[in-house]
């Protein structure tokens, strides 16, 4: 079993599927900062300071 472990094959199945992790966390850091930077722009547009709770 350890050998098959450090077997080419199953590095890279692991390397690619840490990767996919890697971009699917980064996805979804750079969905919320955008949210975030919407919700501050909303904010100064009509000049509300009380943060709002997203339900989506």
């Amino acid at each position: 079993m350890e050998n098959e472990r450090n077997s080419e094959e199953w590095q890279k199945a692991r390397d690619s599927a840490n990767k996919a992790t890697m971009a699917s966390s980064q996805a979804l850091q750079n969905d919320a900062l955008t949210r975030v930077e919407s919700d501050e722009a909303l904010d100064s547009e009509t000049g509300e300071s009380e943060k709002k709770t997203r339900s989506d």
